[in-house]
């Protein structure tokens, strides 16, 4: 039975009740997927009918469901109740058509978390995980949802239809995962987990989640012998793409603590032989869960991979997406091989007014979609299928990997031009390459990311990063349009501490942008008093706003494109533009075309046409014709003057000269007869008659002194009737009115309370009272200047010079450290010289790459050419893991000199300095001075007072420590309180009495600090130069004196001369 499809939409309030159906929205496109999260778009105009459910805040929050009917009822499908999350619109639309996107209510679960810490493991290998021992995925899910909804979270308005013994449809779960998840691990990835690793399926009904047994026949049914679909009766459009590419014959899988095995898949095709791939199932360290996990990644492994998106008729058709057929279920359809049972992987409903209902699915299960697989957060098979939402599970000694990757080959940049959102374009350049797998020595090795950078294409400037990613694709932008670049790229090695070389080198040029701003509307033209007044609302010929990059529009004339004159090339936005000196009754047409920031100029829009009225008001014409024709019917009789001297010629041709008597008068008529000019005979021509009289009264015209000479008017008050003066020239000491419109203005003085670019609200520019304000394209305000100097604000790069020595201060700017991974982001000033390589700047950092949000100040010395000597200065605060606090931040500050900049970090030489202040652990200081070769590795201290030096040198070269200056503990004294790494003694003592071969026993003590053993050796000396000395004695500082003893001979009533040398021992 033949049937079409019907779609609405109905609003929600957030886990609460119906508000009502959203009636005529300007356009939707909603997706249902399976085992995955769909999306929305719709399109809403707050001017029509029901604006009830729109009428709320963003953070209000609002649930959309899509309902569908076949003409016997709407219901509501699986997987399409949506929860809205961001809108957007312009805020000088008149038809207020604002933008609503979202996700299915499944998407919540990302906002849902393992964040109980009570049950993380305390040791072990796993140490700091919430394990899942033997447990089924209703167990892991409603766990986790539970605790969630304890904590008031996404979970108190979610039903869940499984339990931890059934699925939801009441079958016993059928596989049990030993697991780990780290703290902090959303639901979404936990759960997207469990799907990829064949352990369930999952769809959402209204609020409800449902949870199934992998491949349940209650959720993927089996319709391919009853629902058929078939081109051109089912099916409009059917393209396909297909690939092997990702076929894997044996995988050797990698897991926690030393898991390691091999599986063969003989399932799949081996054409060019066995296909080998790896897997690392992170999280995973028994050989049951992993073979589990990897079973479905096999049986993808081993059969071809293809998408077939069908675009669907329906209306009246068999079978209708949504109520026939679900995301999940298998049908039939045509692929390459025409009729073949295939797996529904996405139903996608779209609408828009005065169009209908259209919808499509895609087929089998490849999903090109770059935000759909990133959502995922799942790695095809021959780059791994680590677990998501556990922590690898690979591990690898760092303390012996010396390793260099290869530099990456097939180094590919294409470039693009953009607008920024100044309004002016920009460039961006992609890079693509292949990847790394492999060390010089030509062994597999592990890849965590690459670095890539790029320069100008010019000698000796310098490299700045462009990013780093794990990717091998990066885009990176604000690059000059036009520009000659150099980019590379480099391996980041998982283990290794040396990083890879580089790739050759490729130049691109920065593409300019050469697409021009839409073309403008027709303007509206009129003609007023001999003027021609030329009007442009601002906006395209489509009716829309002018893109950011706009700069200005053109006039011109003329009655075709080809034809055009430039009539004006300045008129800066919506207004008016104003043509004067056109002849009266004359017809003209006229064209706008924009200009860009780039100089692009768009097609002229169409043409709008006028004739030049005239500068007589056609009334007075009129009454002027009459009074003239009146006029010339009394005097037909009055041939001569009053006085009857003189004679007066009425017609067009110039009277004969013969005859004539001075102040003879010649009335020319036009072609219509009337009085076009009076001449007066001079005697030898006929002159224009000048009028000479104290007052010439015009009724309602001129009033007072008036001098009326040479095409000028002189008088104390000019009276215009009807409000308008029109005139080539216009000269005033001074004009008081309250609304002037002109095209160009040019003086010396303006005086007013308001000068602005535009009489819209946030647009342009206001000088209005003693401040200054601009805005954006986006009506976003960037300057304000305060004539009270208290509240001054200038947004964007500001340079001191546009060319040339400067100083350019940059609110958005980046910096890579040279030979590693990281990156900052932060607001610079740089004091730029175009002959330097690298010039000195100051950063203030505000994020890293690898840590998060951090707090530093960088300062660059720069250097002439490349490689020279430069220093660099770095004050931070920085967490020692991404997103710590408290005890997990170190304060450092590093310092560097180096002989060789920027380049090679393992061939330059450098002096460092670091100090460290590491949270929770103490601190750190070193000054270390490097040099890899030959030359010298020297550090010292040294105290200087007049000729006297007192310090101490370490020195590489000769492998000594150089010591200058008395030995004594930090009070200078051989005897203190405090460490001391020396002790000495020197004296002279007296046996006294007389005889040989009797000997004598010294004794020297100190008080030395309460701290360790030292190590003392002594000497003596008498007159007859024999002693036997004691040496080596070790002493116990811990008691209250430290003594060594020395035994001597000497003949009595000699001095012995006795010396005691202590140093503290370990």
């Amino acid at each position: 039975m033949a049937k079409s499809l019907h779609a609405r939409l109905v609003a929600y309030r957030p886990f609460g009740a119906r508000i009502g159906i959203l009636a005529m929205p300007v356009s939707f496109s909603a997706s249902m997927l399976h085992n995955d999260d769909g999306a929305i778009s719709i399109e809403y105009s707050l001017l029509s009918g029901d604006v009830q459910a729109f009428d709320r805040k963003l953070t209000d929050g609002l649930e959309v469901a899509v309902e569908v009917s076949d003409g016997t009822g709407y219901v509501e499908p699986d997987n399409a109740r949506f929860v809205i999350t961001g809108r957007s619109g312009k805020t000088d639309d008149r038809t207020r058509t604002i933008t609503y996107s979202g996700q299915s209510i499944g998407w919540l679960l990302s906002k849902a978390e393992n964040n109980d810490s009570s049950h993380l493991l305390a040791d072990g290998d796993n140490k700091g995980k919430r394990p899942f021992y033997s447990s089924n995925p209703g167990t892991i899910l409603k766990t986790l949802l539970d605790e969630n909804k304890a904590r008031g979270g996404i979970a108190t308005g979610l039903t869940l239809s499984f339990d931890t013994v059934k699925d939801s449809a009441g079958a016993a779960w059928a596989k049990k995962y030993t697991l780990y998840y780290s703290l902090g691990t959303d639901l979404q990835t936990i759960l997207s987990s469990l799907v990829n690793g064949g352990g369930c399926d999952w769809r959402t009904s209204a609020r409800t989640l449902k949870l199934w047994n992998a491949d349940s026949t209650t959720l993927s049914r089996d319709l391919s012998g009853s629902v058929v679909l078939q081109l051109a009766r089912d099916i409009s459009e059917a393209p396909y793409e297909e690939s092997i590419a990702d076929l894997a014959s044996t995988i050797l899988v990698e897991g926690d603590n030393d898991l390691l095995f091999r599986m063969d898949n003989p399932a799949a095709p081996t054409p060019w032989g066995k296909w080998e791939s790896y897997s690392s199932q992170g999280g995973v360290s028994d050989k049951d869960t992993a073979q589990a996990f990897m079973q479905t990644t096999l049986d993808d492994a081993a059969r071809v991979r293809g998408q077939y998106t069908r675009d669907l008729i329906v209306n009246d058709v068999d079978w209708l997406p949504l109520i026939d057929y679900h995301a999940g279920d298998w049908i039939t359809a045509p692929t390459v091989n025409h009729g073949e049972k295939v797996r529904v992987r996405e139903i996608d409903l779209s609408m828009r007014q005065n169009e209908g209902l259209s919808a499509s699915i895609a087929l089998n299960d490849i999903k090109y979609d770059a935000s759909v697989r990133q959502a995922k957060k799942i790695k095809g098979i021959t780059g791994g299928a680590a677990l998501a939402g556990s922590e690898s599970g690979t591990t690898a000694s760092t303390d012996h990997d010396h390793r260099v990757p290869k530099a990456p080959q097939g180094l590919i940049v294409g470039t693009n031009a953009y607008i920024g959102s100044d309004g002016y374009a920009h460039g961006l350049a992609t890079a693509m390459w292949s990847a790394v797998s492999e060390a010089t020595n030509d062994t597999a090795i592990e890849i965590s990311s690459y670095a890539l950078e790029w320069r100008k294409h010019v000698d000796g400037a310098p490299w700045h990063s462009a990013g780093t990613t794990d990717k091998t694709r990066l885009g990176f932008g604000g690059l000059d349009c036009g520009t000659v670049i150099e980019v590379r790229v480099r391996a980041v090695p998982t283990y290794s501490d040396h990083f890879g070389e580089w790739s050759e080198i490729v130049v691109a040029t920065v593409e300019s942008d050469v697409t021009p701003c839409s073309v403008p509307s027709k303007p509206v033209v009129s003609s007023e008093l001999g003027v021609v007044t030329i009007h442009w609302d601002g906006r395209s010929s489509t009716g829309a706003s002018m893109e950011a990059d706009f700069d200005h529009v053109e006039v011109g004339e003329g009655t075709g494109a080809k034809s055009m004159t430039l009539v004006s090339a300045t008129q800066a936005g919506q207004g008016d533009y104003l043509i004067t000196g056109l002849t009266t009754g004359s017809s003209h047409s006229y064209a706008l075309r924009s200009v860009d920031h780039a100089g692009n100029r768009s097609a002229w829009s169409d043409i709008a046409s006028v004739s030049v009225a005239s500068a007589v008001p056609q009334e007075t014409l009129d009454s002027i014709n009459q009074d003239i024709a009146k006029a010339e019917a009394d005097a037909k009789s009055a041939k001569t003057t009053a006085d009857g001297k003189n004679k007066v010629f009425t017609q067009a041709a110039e009277p004969a000269h013969s005859g004539l008597t001075n102040g003879d008068l010649w009335q020319k008529l036009d072609a219509n007869g009337h009085i076009s000019s009076v001449n007066v005979w001079n005697g030898s021509r006929f002159a224009a008659y000048g009028l000479v009289a104290d007052s010439l009264l015009v009724p309602g015209s001129v009033n007072g002194s008036v001098l009326i000479k040479d095409g000028s008017i002189e008088a104390k008050n000019v009276h215009v009737g009807n409000g308008e003066i029109l005139t080539e020239l216009l000269k005033a000491r001074k004009i008081v009115t309250d609304d002037v419109a002109a095209g160009q203005f040019k003086g010396y003085v303006f005086t007013g309370a308001v000068f602005q670019s535009s009489e819209m609200d946030k647009t342009g520019f206001k000088l209005k009272g003693n401040s200054l304000d601009m805005w954006d394209s986006t009506h976003t305000q960037t300057v304000h200047l305060d004539g009270e100097g208290k509240n001054n604000v200038l947004t964007g790069t500001f340079r001191t010079a546009v060319s040339g020595p400067r100083i350019q201060i940059t609110p958005d700017t980046g910096s890579q450290a040279i030979g590693g991974p990281e990156s900052y982001s932060g607001k610079s000033i740089v004091f730029m010289s175009p002959d330097f390589a690298s010039s000195p700047e100051i950063m203030g950092s505000h994020a890293s790459s690898l840590v998060g949000d951090v707090s530093g100040l960088t300062m660059w010395s720069g250097y002439k050419t490349a490689e020279d000597p430069g220093a660099f200065g770095q004050l931070q605060s920085r967490p020692r893991t991404k997103g710590a606090t408290g005890t997990g931040i170190t304060s450092e500050v590093y310092f560097t000199a180096n002989t060789n900049y920027s380049g090679n970090t393992t061939d330059k030489s450098k002096a460092e300095l670091i100090l460290k202040g590491i949270g929770g652990s103490g601190a750190t200081a070193y000054l270390t001075a490097y040099t890899p070769g030959g030359g010298t590795s020297q550090v010292g201290i040294l105290a200087k007072k007049g000729d006297v030096r007192v310090g101490m040198t370490a020195d590489a070269n000769t492998q000594y420590v150089y010591f200058g200056g008395k030995l004594g503990g930090f009070n200078g004294k051989s005897s203190n309180t405090v460490q001391s790494t020396f002790l000495q003694r020197f004296w002279r003592c007296f046996f006294g009495g007389s005889g040989t071969g009797d000997y004598g026993i010294v004794s020297m003590t100190w008080n030395p600090p309460d701290y360790g053993y030292y190590r003392f050796v002594a000497s003596a000396d008498t007159a007859m130069g024999f002693s036997c000395v004691h040496t080596g004695y070790d002493s116990d500082s811990n008691t209250s004196t430290c003594s060594c003893q020395i035994r001597g001979y000497g003949t009595r009533g000699e001095d012995i001369y006795a010396c005691a040398f202590g140093v503290l021992r370990s």
